[in-house]
């Protein structure tokens, strides 16, 4: 199960490559809050504004 808050983070991504990096990720993490994580290897947590622009 997912957070309110993770799901509004995915579905209102436009960067298609952070998308792909989270995808290639989901398989790997624990939670999905662990998608945003970063560490050593880890994409950006964070997306920039214009990922957070809604889909049109």
């Amino acid at each position: 199960m997912i957070t309110d808050a993770v799901r509004e983070r995915i579905v209102t991504c436009s960067d298609l490559t952070l998308l792909n990096d989270w995808l290639d990720r989901a398989g790997t993490v624990e939670r999905a809050e662990d998608l945003f994580s970063t560490g050593p290897g880890s994409p950006a947590a964070e997306p920039t504004p214009q990922d957070r622009q809604p889909r049109s």
